[in-house]
C-alpha cells in the first residue's frame, strides 16, 4: 500500500521557486509578528489593527503551508493537490477577513461628499 501510490513528476525549477516562496512567507510571518507587537499591546494598542495583523499572520502561515505542500510535490514527487487547495482556501478567507477589518476602519467619513 505504501509503495503503490501516485506520484507527480519532479520539477526542479518549480521546486526552487517554491522553496523561495516558502522563505518569503516565513519572512512575512515575522513581519506580522512585529506588527502585532506594536498593535496588540502597550501604548499603541489598536484592536482593529491588531485583528488585521492576526488575520494577516494566519493568511501568511497558510501560504507557507501551501508552499511546503508544493515543495513536497515539486521536489519529492508526492501528490499534494488537495492539501495545497485546502491551505489556499484558508489563506484566501483569512486575507478577506484582513481586508474587511481594514475597510471597517477606513470607511467612516468621505471627505468628498
Amino acid at each position: 500500500l505504501l509503495w503503490n501510490h501516485p506520484t507527480a513528476i519532479f520539477d526542479p525549477p518549480f521546486c526552487a521557486a517554491s522553496a523561495t516562496l516558502l522563505i518569503n512567507d516565513i519572512t512575512m510571518m515575522a513581519q506580522d509578528v512585529v506588527a502585532m507587537t506594536g498593535d496588540c499591546m502597550g501604548e499603541l494598542l489598536s484592536p482593529p489593527d491588531c485583528a488585521a495583523d492576526i488575520s494577516g499572520f494566519i493568511a501568511d502561515t497558510m501560504d507557507a503551508s501551501a508552499a511546503a505542500a508544493t515543495i513536497s510535490m515539486a521536489c519529492a514527487g508526492e501528490i499534494t493537490d488537495c492539501e495545497q487547495l485546502a491551505f489556499d482556501t484558508v489563506e484566501n478567507f483569512a486575507g478577506l477577513a484582513s481586508q474587511l477589518i481594514g475597510a471597517s476602519s477606513n470607511c467612516d467619513i468621505d471627505a468628498f461628499l
